[in-house]
Protein backbone atom coordinates (compact mmCIF):
# COMPACT_ATOMS: atom_id res chain seq x y z
CA UNK A 1 0.00 0.00 0.00
CA UNK A 2 3.02 2.28 0.04
CA UNK A 3 2.30 3.20 -3.59
CA UNK A 4 -0.84 5.04 -2.37
CA UNK A 5 0.82 6.60 0.67
CA UNK A 6 -0.15 4.03 3.32
CA UNK A 7 2.94 2.61 5.01
CA UNK A 8 3.71 0.64 8.13
CA UNK A 9 3.95 -2.85 9.52
CA UNK A 10 0.93 -5.09 9.98
CA UNK A 11 0.19 -3.85 13.51
CA UNK A 12 0.38 -0.18 12.54
CA UNK A 13 -1.91 -0.67 9.54
CA UNK A 14 -4.34 -2.72 11.63
CA UNK A 15 -4.61 0.12 14.17
CA UNK A 16 -5.08 2.64 11.35
CA UNK A 17 -8.01 0.74 9.86
CA UNK A 18 -9.57 -0.15 13.21
CA UNK A 19 -9.48 3.47 14.36
CA UNK A 20 -11.12 4.70 11.13
CA UNK A 21 -13.93 2.13 10.93
CA UNK A 22 -16.85 1.23 13.18
CA UNK A 23 -15.99 -1.53 15.68
CA UNK A 24 -17.38 -4.49 13.76
CA UNK A 25 -15.36 -7.72 13.74
CA UNK A 26 -17.12 -9.12 10.67
CA UNK A 27 -16.43 -5.93 8.74
CA UNK A 28 -12.75 -6.03 9.79
CA UNK A 29 -12.53 -9.61 8.52
CA UNK A 30 -14.12 -8.61 5.22
CA UNK A 31 -11.76 -5.64 4.77
CA UNK A 32 -8.78 -7.88 5.54
CA UNK A 33 -9.89 -10.51 3.03
CA UNK A 34 -10.49 -7.90 0.33
CA UNK A 35 -7.10 -6.24 0.90
CA UNK A 36 -5.30 -9.61 0.78
CA UNK A 37 -7.11 -10.70 -2.38
CA UNK A 38 -6.55 -7.35 -4.11
CA UNK A 39 -2.87 -7.45 -3.18
CA UNK A 40 -2.47 -10.96 -4.58
CA UNK A 41 -4.30 -10.09 -7.78
CA UNK A 42 -2.63 -6.76 -8.52
CA UNK A 43 0.40 -5.99 -6.34
CA UNK A 44 1.78 -9.51 -6.35
CA UNK A 45 1.48 -9.70 -10.12
CA UNK A 46 2.86 -6.18 -10.73
CA UNK A 47 -0.36 -5.04 -12.45
CA UNK A 48 0.11 -1.44 -11.30
CA UNK A 49 -1.23 0.03 -14.56
CA UNK A 50 -4.60 -1.62 -13.83
CA UNK A 51 -4.75 -0.63 -10.15
CA UNK A 52 -7.81 1.45 -9.30
CA UNK A 53 -6.17 2.53 -6.04
CA UNK A 54 -3.19 4.08 -7.82
CA UNK A 55 -5.43 5.83 -10.34
CA UNK A 56 -7.23 7.55 -7.47
CA UNK A 57 -4.12 8.13 -5.36
CA UNK A 58 -3.49 11.28 -3.38
CA UNK A 59 -0.81 13.84 -4.18
CA UNK A 60 2.58 13.25 -2.64
CA UNK A 61 2.55 9.45 -2.68
CA UNK A 62 5.49 7.35 -3.77
CA UNK A 63 3.76 6.38 -7.00
CA UNK A 64 3.23 9.98 -8.08
CA UNK A 65 6.85 10.82 -7.27
CA UNK A 66 8.02 7.97 -9.51
CA UNK A 67 5.98 9.37 -12.41
CA UNK A 68 7.56 12.85 -12.21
Amino acid sequence: MSCIGVEGNYGKLQKLFESALPQDVNMFKEYHALIVEYGKSYCGKKRCEECILIKGHRKGTMHEQEQV
